[in-house]
């Protein structure tokens, strides 16, 4: 280290430190706090407003990530059904009514020139 604190030097104070001599051990100079100012945003985190069990939320995005060929469109589309019927198809709690929209974010498949 460019300091001259080196590494047995560490050791040795955070030992000292971990034995409860803090009072024997300095700090290393130029050594200052570091202060985190949090804000003054004390209220509890209200909750989020679920739609099918822990699946959707509202204001949210969900996403569901599994390797191709797994089923993940045909859950999506059993959870979307169960949203829009009001039935729990798929086995999870439907926690409030609402219209379903499916958009389908998939990226066309581009062929890039090697030659």
């Amino acid at each position: 280290m460019t300091d001259g604190f080196g590494a047995e030097e560490f050791f040795r104070e955070e030992d000292a430190r971990a034995g409860g001599d803090e009072a024997a051990v300095p700090p290393p100079s130029g050594w200052q706090p570091v202060v985190v100012d949090i804000g003054d945003d004390l209220d509890p985190i209200p909750p989020r407003a679920f739609l099918l069990g822990t699946a959707f939320c509202r204001e949210f995005v969900s996403a569901l990530l599994a390797a191709g060929a797994t089923g993940k469109t045909a859950l999506r589309v059993a959870q979307l059904l169960a949203l829009a019927t009001g039935r729990p198809l798929t086995g999870e709690q439907i926690l409030a009514d609402t219209a379903v929209h499916r958009n389908l974010f998939r990226e066309p498949t581009i062929m890039i020139p090697t030659g």
